[in-house]
């Protein structure tokens, strides 16, 4: 965040407000997390949902992540819940990104349907992600958080790798 390079904590509010506002326009209607879509890149006044990509979802979860240690708040944790959930088929396709004995995660979702190509940038967002929800938990223990059910009821606690 910003304010901390340049040493204007009192713009830690306006930055924490600019993240609810990006949070809200990356829930979908039924709760989930749907990233604004690229397809959306260039077009005023529309999000569209595709394509969504795994780099969206870490940046979300790293985001909050950050905004839980400047200010503890439950929505922080519940968003980046719902981000690292995206990977895991709490998608608006249904579907996993990630296929833990082969080590991949797809490079994301596209009106098609899941973009079955794996490159470095997907496995590479899905496993710091993995990282920084580790990190979430840790502070939210700190705080007397928990990492909650997803909306769907699933877990989203981070799964180890194989």
């Amino acid at each position: 965040m910003l304010f901390r390079s340049f040493d204007q904590p009192e713009w830690r509010e306006e930055a924490l407000d600019a993240l609810e506002f990006i949070c809200e326009r990356q829930t979908g209607p039924d709760g989930r997390f749907r990233p604004i879509g690229s397809d959306s890149f260039g077009v005023k006044h529309d999000h569209l949902p595709f394509d969504q990509q795994p780099l969206e979802a870490l940046a979300a979860i790293e985001a909050c992540l950050f905004a839980c240690t400047q200010k503890f708040d439950s929505k922080w944790r519940e968003h980046a819940e719902a981000a690292y959930g995206w990977f895991h088929g709490h998608n608006d396709r249904g579907d996993s990104l990630v296929d833990i004995k082969r080590g991949i995660c797809r490079d994301g979702i596209t009106a098609r349907g899941i973009n079955k190509n794996s490159g470095a940038e997907s496995l590479l967002a899905y496993q710091l992600s993995y990282y920084a929800m580790l990190d979430l938990t840790r502070i939210c223990a700190g705080e007397g958080g928990h990492v909650a059910q997803s909306r769907s009821g699933g877990s989203t606690r981070p799964v180890a790798a194989a």
